[in-house]
């Protein structure tokens, strides 16, 4: 494929490790973007990444000093830091969103003002908006919250779009309306991308 690939784990560390390494060595030089990488899991990983030519997302649950620390343990493994990209975790709309709206901003002014450590591409899991029960509860459980099949797209929309304004980077998305509407909103300011 002409795109770049992600592979995603299920964030058990243990499995994460087995299944990303194979995916490293099967997929030697595609440069496929790996994670999570975690503290727990990321000598054997980033190994891999490493050695088979990958680049990795770094996960860390919505904590500007764990975000750091993964970094720092990967770059004291040797990995090339110009293939890291942090991913801070994402909360969905409402306390969730606004925490963290608030830990991506950090992250992106600390990059920006010269802290090594933060001063990566910010990934996010914006489908975890499908977490809320207002974006899944079905029309007959919530009538007098519209059709579902808008409401969970509209979610994910609002919550790729609010955390670009503070450097989202690569949006993990779900459903492919939301995907297409983001896209066409994105372009709609920076141009084709």
């Amino acid at each position: 494929i002409d795109v770049p690939l992600a592979v995603w784990g299920t964030a058990n560390y243990q499995k994460d490790e087995a299944v990303l390494k194979k995916i490293a060595e099967e997929c030697q030089g595609e440069n496929l973007i790996l994670g999570p990488v975690e503290d727990k899991n990321h000598k054997a990983v980033g190994a891999a990444a490493m050695g088979f030519g990958h680049t990795l997302i770094t996960s860390s649950p919505i904590d500007v000093n764990l975000a750091k620390q993964v970094n720092i343990l990967l770059e004291n493994l040797g990995m090339p830091m110009d293939r890291v990209i942090i991913d801070p975790t994402t909360g969905g709309l409402g306390y969730g969103m606004e925490y963290s709206f608030s830990i991506y901003q950090r992250m992106r002014i600390a990059g920006l003002l010269g802290e090594k450590d933060l001063a990566y591409p910010i990934s996010g899991g914006t489908t975890n908006a499908w977490g809320a029960r207002e974006a899944w509860m079905s029309e007959k459980q919530a009538p007098e919250w519209g059709l579902r099949q808008y409401r969970g797209p509209v979610w994910e929309i609002i919550n790729a779009l609010s955390l670009s304004l503070v450097g989202l980077d690569l949006a993990m998305m779900f459903h492919p309306v939301a995907a297409k509407h983001v896209k066409e909103i994105t372009a709609e300011f920076f141009g084709e991308i």
